[in-house]
């Protein structure tokens, strides 16, 4: 065999072992990063109904997430919040979100307006609120919860 040969066939089978050691990394670095599901919250509530709920969805979401008013424990995987809690009750949802600077963020969906802490308030279908914070995915764990309707209301200026 001639020498131009040989480093031909040594460079094939390098470049063999280099692409099938891509497409194996790849498949486990993928593989880690799959959703994890949270542990579920203690199955205790005032409403004597020990349904527990996990997964995840967007925020506006959680107002179809069931027919009983529900508590959420939330956990972002943004970089903008870490954790926050909702309460979900007749289509009506309120956030309160943990930012990465230790700062609350707090919004309230009744029907289309989304009122953020601040005093914005905007329609759900604007831009604004589509492309904003109610469109953040969050994972879920949520047990029933005997409303207090207090948490819907917003304060006026």
């Amino acid at each position: 065999m001639s020498r131009l040969r040989l480093v031909l066939i040594t460079l094939g089978l390098i470049l063999f072992v280099l692409v099938v050691g891509l497409v194996v990394a790849t498949y486990f670095f993928t593989a880690a990063t799959e959703p994890v599901s949270l542990p579920p919250l203690p199955a205790e509530s005032v409403t004597g109904n020990s349904e527990v709920l996990t997964g995840r969805s967007a925020i506006k979401e959680l107002a179809t997430l069931s027919l009983t008013p529900i508590e959420c424990t939330l956990r972002f995987n943004g970089d903008s919040y870490s954790e926050g809690t909702a309460f979900s009750a007749e289509g009506q949802v309120r956030v309160d979100a943990l930012m990465r600077n230790n700062s609350v963020t707090s919004l309230t969906i009744i029907g289309d307006v989304v009122t953020l802490q601040e005093g914005t308030v905007m329609p759900a279908t604007s831009s604004v609120a589509n492309g904003g914070v109610i469109d953040t995915m969050v994972s879920y764990t949520c047990r029933p919860w005997s409303v207090d309707a207090s948490v819907f209301e917003i304060a006026s200026r």
